[in-house]
C-alpha cells in the first residue's frame, strides 16, 4: 500500500510541475461559486455538535470543510488567547495586546517575515500549557476523528497571528502547508518541518 501511495505522489508531483503556475492560471483554478448555508442569525456557516459526526462528515465531503462548536471551552479559549498576547508581548519590543497601533510592529521586527508571510511566530514549535491542553483535548480528537476517521495523529507546532489588514496588517499569503509529510512518516521519518 506505502508503495503505491509513493507512486502516486511521484506522479501528481510530475504533474505539478508541468501545470502552468498559479499566477499564471489565475481565477480558472478556483472552484466556482457555491453557496454555503448559514445558522439561524444568517450572521456565521453552519457548526455542528461533535456529537452530530454523521452530518458533520457528509458537509465536510460536500463543502471540503466543517466548523464545530463547544469543542474548547470560553476558558480554555481564553488562557489560549492569553498565552498568544503574552507570546507577542514578551518576544516583540514594544507590541501591546491593547494597543492595535503596536501591532505594526510585528512587521517591523527582525523576523517580521514570518508574521506576514503566513501569520506565524518564528520559533518553530511553541510548546506552552494551554496549547500542549488544547491539542490533547478529547474533544478536538473526537472532531478529527468525526471526519478523518479512526487513527488520529496529532502533532504540534505553534498558532498563527491574522491582523486586520485595516489596521495596518498584511494580507497572508495563500498556501498548502503540511507539517509533518504523510508519506515520510508511513516510512518512520516523523522529523517536524
Amino acid at each position: 500500500h506505502l508503495k503505491q501511495l509513493k507512486r502516486r505522489h511521484a506522479e501528481l508531483v510530475r504533474a505539478s510541475k508541468q501545470a502552468p503556475s498559479t499566477l499564471r492560471r489565475g481565477w480558472q483554478t478556483y472552484p466556482p461559486w457555491m453557496e454555503i448555508p448559514r445558522d439561524l442569525d444568517g450572521q456565521f456557516v453552519y457548526a455542528f455538535s461533535i456529537d452530530d459526526a454523521n452530518a458533520a462528515h457528509l458537509w465536510m465531503t460536500k463543502y471540503g470543510f466543517v466548523v464545530f462548536r463547544n469543542v474548547i471551552s470560553d476558558g480554555e479559549c481564553a488562557l489560549t488567547r492569553r498565552e498568544i498576547w503574552s507570546y507577542l508581548e514578551k518576544k516583540v519590543s514594544g507590541f501591546r495586546e491593547d494597543d492595535p497601533n503596536t501591532w505594526k510592529k510585528l512587521s517591523e521586527t527582525e523576523t517580521g517575515r514570518y508574521y506576514d508571510a503566513y501569520g506565524l511566530p518564528p520559533d518553530p514549535v511553541i510548546f506552552t500549557k494551554q496549547l500542549l491542553r488544547n491539542r490533547q483535548n478529547s474533544n478536538v480528537v473526537r472532531a478529527l476523528t468525526a471526519i478523518l476517521g479512526e487513527g488520529i495523529l496529532v502533532s504540534h507546532d505553534r498558532w498563527c497571528v491574522y491582523r486586520p489588514t485595516q489596521q495596518g496588517g498584511v494580507p497572508t499569503r495563500n498556501n498548502l502547508h503540511l507539517d509533518l509529510h504523510p508519506w515520510r512518516y508511513l516510512d518512520g521519518n516523523t522529523r517536524i518541518e
